[in-house]
């Protein structure tokens, strides 16, 4: 009776992984789950994407965790006699604050936005 040999005739089958969803107001570029390939995302001007922006499938499981965006923060006030100097408003990104002279700064130096809100108020700008 043959027998045939198999050892180097077996086909190997890898999971796909599950759908890795889509981050809020972002976009997913690639929809093949299969293993070895890789999903990219994007999110909108101003946003950002919060964890990896491509993931790849190996064996059923994704290569980094799920996607989120961050929100940016609205711009803040100048203070009166006083004025800020920077203008990116981004989840992560600070904006620092002078006061112009003659004028003491009662308050913070800078605030941070954090997911769409600041982590302080505008400081005063007292004479």
């Amino acid at each position: 009776m043959y027998i045939p040999d198999l050892r180097h005739k077996v086909p190997s089958f890898s999971a796909s992984c599950p759908d890795p969803g889509i981050p809020y107001q972002g976009k997913r570029i690639d929809q093949d789950f299969r293993h070895g390939h890789t999903v990219r995302f994007t999110c909108p001007r101003d946003y950002v994407i919060e964890g990896a922006a491509a993931i790849k499938c190996t064996d059923g499981r994704w290569n980094s965790t799920k996607q989120s965006r961050k929100t940016p923060c609205a711009e803040p006030t100048d203070p009166k006699h006083g004025l800020k100097m920077d203008r990116d408003f981004r989840h992560g990104r600070s904006v620092r604050f002078y006061c112009y002279s003659g004028y003491q700064r009662v308050g913070v130096t800078s605030i941070t936005c954090n997911d769409g809100k600041w982590d302080g108020l505008v400081p005063l700008c007292k004479g």
